[in-house]
């Protein structure tokens, strides 16, 4: 089955009343939760209170997993300079902390956009050390567990705080049907891109660099005139690996532009990469696929 970019997926809300206190502010959902499935992504998306205190999350996966990419989009979420963030999956998860890159739409609403894959259930001390020391060395990070449809229902709000601003509590009720939506979703993007999804599901080995993957793509890949102008990026793509472990072909799945950079990094991630093939249940190689992000920053 193909389906486009502009196919979504509607789920029927309760609203919530709203409920204020000194330091939080609780906000109902104003809209149904949408899922758009897109051809490198999928999305999910939903309004939160009303007016100027009206946040609009939306939330992306670029492969089946954990973790999403979230960015929080109001009034509310104003911000003069990038920042972080606390979230917390309520109500049984504990807090976890994200940078942010503060940016603004065309109609100039403030947006923040969050470093990194934020993940419904925390990554425990361990498993973050074990992250920091893979990046330090070059490679990929372990595959961490999913969290389980019955942690997923279990979450029945989002808590945001940020600097300078008041606490929100986005009601979203229990995640549980939004997030098998987004499931099914990544099955198919797999499907889309070749890769069978079963098969995918009882890898014993991932599509794995064979050299440090920090090295493919370095600050000479900085485009030129993006340099001199002080324009930085963030661009998420993925490489398609086929059953001999080469880099076939490279696919920008979300960009915040100029087309300079998504070009730069193709272009760097073709020429160098190179990986140990994935392999299913039974060892054989199969097509599989590497995921990961380029951050295009110039350090003041």
């Amino acid at each position: 089955m193909r389906f486009g970019a502009m196919m979504a997926m509607l789920l029927p809300f309760s609203p919530i009343a709203h409920a204020k206190s000194a330091e939080t502010l609780r906000l109902a959902p104003s809209s149904q939760w949408n899922v758009h499935y897109a051809d490198e992504s999928c999305r999910m998306s939903r309004s939160f209170g009303e007016g100027d205190q009206q946040i609009l999350m939306v939330a992306r996966r670029f492969e089946p997993g954990g973790g999403l990419r979230m960015s929080l989009i109001g009034k509310a979420m104003r911000a003069h300079d990038d920042g972080k963030v606390t979230i917390i999956f309520g109500p049984s998860q504990t807090e976890q902390s994200y940078g942010f890159f503060a940016a603004r739409l065309s109609d100039k609403t403030p947006v923040i956009n969050l470093r990194g894959e934020v993940r419904l259930i925390p990554l425990t001390e361990a498993q973050k050390e074990t992250n920091k020391l893979a990046y330090k060395r070059g490679l990929s990070p372990p595959e961490w567990p999913s969290p389980t449809e019955a942690q997923e229902a279990a979450i029945s709000y989002i808590e945001i705080r940020k600097r300078s601003s008041p606490a929100y509590i986005l009601e979203t009720g229990s995640l549980g049907p939004v997030m098998k939506i987004m499931r099914d979703c990544t099955d198919e993007l797999l499907r889309q891109w070749g890769v069978d999804p079963e098969r995918h599901k009882a890898l014993t080995r991932p599509a794995t660099p064979k050299t440090r993957f920090t090295n493919w793509i370095t600050s000479d890949d900085y485009p030129r005139d993006m340099l001199e102008r002080g324009s930085r990026a963030v661009v998420q793509f993925r490489l398609h690996v086929n059953e001999q472990g080469g880099a076939t072909a490279c696919h920008i799945q979300q960009s915040t532009r100029p087309a300079a950079f998504d070009q730069a990094v193709c272009k760097a991630l073709i020429r160098n990469a190179a990986f140990d093939p994935a392999l299913d249940a039974n060892g054989v190689a199969l097509p599989s696929y590497w995921h990961n992000t380029v951050i295009f920053d110039i350090p003041y």
